[in-house]
């Protein structure tokens, strides 16, 4: 059984809101912290999410993560242990790494 948190904060559910109403997270205030951390947080999943699509539609991008995290490309990653590998680069990295 998948033991993960399925409830969502207000935050949470605002931040997918604002994202998905096209939403800039680079012009949102920081006065909010914790809408901020939230979209931050969000942006970031979609991120990874994305990377995780053309890990598994390219192979020239999937050398180029799996290098990046350290992992051989032969070896066939679990999502998570994927997300979680992931999580340890942070946004602009991951930004930067997926727009080259």
């Amino acid at each position: 059984m998948n033991d993960s948190n399925l409830e969502i904060t207000k935050d949470v559910a605002y931040a997918i809101s604002f994202l998905d109403n096209g939403g800039d997270p680079e012009n949102f205030p920081k006065t909010h912290k914790n809408l901020y951390s939230a979209i931050k947080k969000e942006e970031k999943r979609r991120l990874m999410v994305e990377i995780r699509y053309l890990i598994n539609k390219t192979p020239k991008f999937k050398r180029k993560m799996y290098k990046i995290i350290d992992e051989n490309e032969k070896s066939k990653l679990n999502p998570h242990v994927l997300y979680k590998l992931l999580d340890g680069l942070t946004y602009n990295q991951l930004k930067k790494h997926l727009h080259e």
